[in-house]
C-alpha cells in the first residue's frame, strides 16, 4: 500500500528480544519497536527520551532519572497498553544487565524505582560513558508481564515496547511487518507500516 514503506535488509532479522540482538539488521527493526531512557543527538550529546531529566550524584555513581508520565506500552497479549512506570524502567535495565549475552554495561550495579516516575541507577564505579551506554539496543523498555507470559525463550517472537511501531507479524527468513503504534507518546510516524 502507499502508506507502507518496504525496506530491504542485508540479512535476516534473527531476534527481536533486545537482550539477544546481535546484528545491525536486528537493531534496524528493534529501534522502531523500543525506546530507551535517552537518545544521542547527531553531535553525540545525550538527550531526554523516556527520561525527561536526570541528576548525577557528586561521586558519579548514581544517576536519578525522572520518567515521562505519558508513555504507554504497545498492546500485547498480557497487558493492555498500560502506562510505563519507573518499575518498568528498573526491570528492563536490570534484566538487560543480568541476562544480555554481551555483558550489558559491565559497571552497572542495579536500578531501583524510587517512586512511580523516578528511577535511580547505581554504578559500581563512576563512568562518563553511562548515558551513551544507555542508548544500546539492549537498554530499552519492555513490560515484565509480556516476558513472564511468553517466557524468556518466546518473548523475542512477540516483542512489545514503547516505540513508534509495533510488530504485527514476524516470519523468520522472510519478513517482519510493523504497523504504526496508535498510542505512541512521541511524534506520530508519517507511515502506517514498515
Amino acid at each position: 500500500t502507499k502508506d507502507t514503506l518496504y525496506v530491504a535488509l542485508s540479512a535476516d532479522v534473527m531476534n527481536l528480544d533486545p537482550l539477544l540482538t546481535s546484528s545491525a539488521t536486528d537493531n534496524t527493526v528493534n529501534y522502531e519497536i523500543y525506546d530507551g531512557l535517552v537518545k544521542m543527538s547527531p553531535d553525540n550529546v545525550a538527550e531526554p527520551w523516556i527520561a525527561t531529566e536526570w541528576e548525577i550524584s557528586d561521586d558519579g555513581m548514581t544517576y536519578t532519572f525522572t520518567i515521562r508520565d505519558d508513555v504507554h506500552f504497545q498492546v500485547g497479549e498480557y497487558q493492555d497498553g498500560r502506562l510505563l512506570t519507573a518499575e518498568d524502567v528498573a526491570y528492563s535495565l536490570n534484566r538487560a544487565h543480568e541476562k544480555a549475552w554481551w555483558n550489558y554495561i559491565p559497571y552497572f550495579e542495579y536500578a531501583e524505582a524510587i517512586d512511580e516516575h523516578t528511577v535511580a541507577c547505581h554504578l559500581e564505579y563512576a563512568n562518563a560513558l553511562f548515558l551513551y551506554d544507555l542508548t544500546s539496543p539492549s537498554g530499552v523498555m519492555i513490560p515484565q508481564e509480556e516476558v513472564d507470559g511468553w517466557g524468556e525463550e518466546e518473548f523475542g517472537s512477540h516483542p512489545i515496547g514503547t516505540g513508534p511501531f509495533k510488530v504485527v507479524e514476524h516470519v523468520p527468513d522472510q519478513y517482519t511487518k510493523l504497523e504504526k503504534n496508535p498510542n505512541y507518546w512521541g511524534v506520530e510516524p508519517y507511515l502506517d507500516g514498515l
